[in-house]
């Protein structure tokens, strides 16, 4: 039940989403431009081992830390976005959404599409991009890429399929929500569970796309905590949400790949249910905390981790195989590497990303809808 009455959100910007935002989009950026590369490139870097000694083997850190990167952006994702769907109308929040998401990946797409050429040019290979066909480069601009037998474009963008599946849902219950927001969530969690058990029994193409229904959970997470602050829940209602989420995860994870949560996997061998305890305390210890607001280099990261997310692959692998090409040190390498792709998104950011966000507010508030200053 509700503990009181829905009043949607003042305009506010959170700090330590902010903050969180920066550090998950380089942990993921880390994790592929440092390990990933030089994993599949049998190479050996001094500032990856000395990650490797200190921070990822005795902490049990789940895919040299690009999982906990993902899983803090699906927690912060189900957060921000309860938050503004709250005071937006369906037409404001599909609006705001399409013109977030799809015209950075788009821009993404083309240059992945570019840069791949240039890995053919020069025999190397461009991790985590897949070629293909006219179509299937047109299909990955529109996250429709997993239909197709080479798979996504950006291997990342399985991630923006989770967020589409959430927003789907928000959009679904955006006037029960502002009523019974509780009600709400308990509904959302029901389908959530009711699309994972039929993305098990469903096959190719189809099965593909909606496989990563499972990571929802997590952004349902992210919606139940905010509720909870706002005080939408009350105490006992709130930790029976949450951690019938969490059972539902496991049982869920587990259904699907026996043993994956505990056995030792990923590309250091270590535990990924370690690396989701992490991402639930970083998340609250910042939510507690609440800072004022986001300090440098937290808030320029912030501002720009989706572009950076989407083009840290195709920008910073590209660097990694020219420099290793010419003899560069891996350890310089990657910090080139990372230092670039942090270039080029803020370019993306810059020219693509507020444009169009500026847009979506222009376009929503034509009908008077009272603008937001989240960037979700």
């Amino acid at each position: 039940m509700s503990a009181a009455p829905p009043v949607p959100p003042t305009q506010e910007r959170f700090a330590f989403i902010h903050i969180l935002r920066g550090v998950a989009a380089m942990l993921v950026v880390w994790s592929h431009l440092s390990g990933f590369w030089l994993l599949s490139n049998g190479k050996v870097s001094a500032l990856q081992d000395i990650w490797y000694q200190l921070i990822a083997r005795p902490f049990h850190v789940f895919q040299n830390g690009g999982h906990l990167g993902v899983v803090l952006f699906f927690l912060i994702s189900g957060y921000i976005i309860t938050h503004t769907s709250l005071r937006e109308t369906a037409r404001t929040f599909a609006v705001r959404r399409v013109l977030r998401i799809f015209p950075p990946l788009i821009v993404a797409t083309v240059i992945a599409g570019l840069l791949l050429l240039v890995a053919q040019a020069t025999g190397t290979n461009l991790l985590g991009i897949n070629g293909g066909g006219p179509w299937h480069w047109i299909s990955g601009g529109f996250l429709l890429d997993g239909f197709f037998a080479e798979g996504r474009v950006i291997d990342v963008t399985w991630t923006l399929v989770v967020e589409i599946l959430f927003y789907a849902l928000t959009l679904a219950l955006l006037v029960l929500s502002r009523a019974r927001p509780v009600l709400g969530t308990w509904i959302m969690t029901g389908a959530w569970a009711a699309l994972w058990v039929i993305s098990l029994n469903i096959g190719g193409a189809l099965g593909q796309n909606t496989g990563p229904a499972l990571y929802v959970g997590f952004l349902i997470l992210g919606r139940v905590i905010y509720l909870w602050q706002r005080g939408f829940f009350r105490p006992l209602d709130g930790a029976l949400a949450a951690s019938s989420i969490v059972v539902l995860y496991l049982v869920f994870a587990e259904t699907a790949d026996p043993g994956f949560l505990l056995a030792p996997g990923g590309w250091v061998g270590l535990e990924p249910i370690v690396t989701y305890a992490y991402a639930l305390i970083i998340f609250l210890g910042f939510l507690a905390l609440a800072p004022k607001r986001a300090v440098q280099p937290f808030a320029f990261l912030g501002d720009i981790s989706y572009s950076l997310y989407l083009l840290h692959l195709p920008v910073g692998i590209t660097v990694l195989n020219l420099l290793d090409l010419v003899g560069v040190p891996e350890t310089v390498n990657t910090i080139v590497a990372i230092a670039v792709s942090v270039g080029v998104s803020w370019l993306s950011y810059r020219f693509v990303e507020r444009p169009t966000q500026s847009l979506a507010r222009r376009l929503t508030r034509k009908r008077g809808v009272q603008d937001t200053q989240e960037k979700a």
